[in-house]
């Protein structure tokens, strides 16, 4: 299992998370550029295994 972005050290990565589902929560399509075990309700494009 991936952890949740949500669950990452920092504050940008909180902000991008609450804004990405928020984003989606509204109809939105996201997709998110991240390490690849991150979890998300957004596309996820893995920049880093």
């Amino acid at each position: 299992m991936g952890t949740s972005t949500a669950d990452c050290v920092g504050g940008i990565e909180l902000v991008v998370s609450l804004l990405t589902e928020e984003l989606i929560r509204r109809g939105h399509e996201v997709t998110l550029f991240a390490s690849g075990d991150l979890s998300s309700s957004a596309k996820l494009e893995s920049v880093y295994s």
